[in-house]
């Protein structure tokens, strides 16, 4: 929760309003420890990120047309990284698992959103070879 509050502050510090009405609660992200869908990345023992990943996502299966392909996916949600860690590559790194994650589970397409006004989060998926669709 630690890391997921600090996500919260870095999108107020920024103007963003992602987050910041109590979503993603407690209760949700213990929800997705207990369905198994919550993951997190270690450095020296230490948690330096987390994300929800899931292989289903009600929002998205309403928005067929936004998707070239509706094959398998894995759906990206509620990412974050330790704020002492910020631009040292902990994000790039959790996405670099994730990716792996996916390709070892046969699954060739990854999904994820992000408030229209984080600019910060829609350039690294950018970088990061995520394709946006409007």
């Amino acid at each position: 929760m630690k890391i997921i509050e600090e996500g919260r502050t870095f999108l107020r510090e920024q103007g963003i309003n992602q987050w910041q009405h109590g979503e993603p609660s407690r209760e949700k992200i213990i929800n997705d420890i207990n369905e198994g869908i919550s993951y997190v990345l270690e450095k020296s023992g230490e948690i330096v990120a987390t994300a929800m990943l899931s292989s289903f996502d009600e929002d998205y299966e309403k928005s067929l047309t936004l998707w070239t392909t509706n094959s398998s996916y894995l759906a990206i949600h509620r990412i974050s990284t330790a704020s002492d860690l910020r631009n040292q590559g902990i994000a790039r790194e959790i996405m670099e698992v994730i990716h792996i994650l996916a390709k070892s589970q046969n699954i060739n397409f990854l999904r994820i959103d992000t408030h229209l006004n984080n600019n910060i989060m829609r350039k690294f998926l950018s970088n990061f070879g995520f394709v946006e669709k409007k």
